[in-house]
């Protein structure tokens, strides 16, 4: 665990499976991308303005944390990381979510079982994302949130008075997290 320090990220940990490298500040993330066994990653509070399309290289990753950095487009490689079942995204500028990210968000209206899909997705508040991030998010994003919605309040008692709505879940307050709390 490293916090608030400048960090150069060495090449030579190949069967690390966790690193959170929480409010480092890391301009160069490219070595990461070699540690093919990395199950859970935080680059969050890093300053990370940009995701490499060598983040495929990270296929048993689990847990992707790259909240509240400056990252304004999430590559198209990210659709390669099938084993992904978290992915935090909140507090960045994004101004587009990739039509890809579509491959690894299940359709639970589907009768096959998906051994693999994202059980999480976390995005920026409305005045944390891009002008146009939430016209142009792709369809499979909204219908995975409603469906999450639902999940999560089973009792319909409990759903008609408690339930989060879509601008909750889409931009609006996060119940779990603050970001200017977050980044100490």
């Amino acid at each position: 665990h490293i916090k608030h320090n400048q960090l150069k990220v060495p090449k030579n940990l190949y069967k690390l499976e966790n690193l959170e490298l929480s409010s480092c500040d890391i301009s160069n993330v490219e070595n990461i991308y070699t540690y093919f066994n990395l199950k859970k990653l935080d680059l969050s509070c890093c300053f990370t303005e940009s995701l490499s399309k060598e983040i495929s290289n990270l296929k048993n990753i689990e847990d992707l944390n790259v909240s509240v950095n400056g990252l304004k487009e999430i590559p198209n490689e990210i659709s390669e990381l099938k084993k992904l079942k978290k992915l935090h995204l909140w507090g960045n500028p994004l101004d587009r979510l990739p039509n890809s990210i579509c491959k690894i968000i299940p359709n639970k209206l589907d009768t096959q079982n998906t051994v693999y899909g994202l059980e999480y997705l976390s995005l920026p508040k409305r005045e944390h994302s891009g002008e146009n991030f939430y016209a142009n998010i792709p369809k499979c994003v909204s219908v995975f949130l409603e469906q999450l919605n639902s999940e999560h309040y089973h009792d319909d008692d409990q759903q008609e008075n408690n339930q989060m709505t879509m601008e909750d879940f889409l931009g609006g307050e996060n119940p779990y997290y603050s970001d200017t709390d977050f980044c100490d």
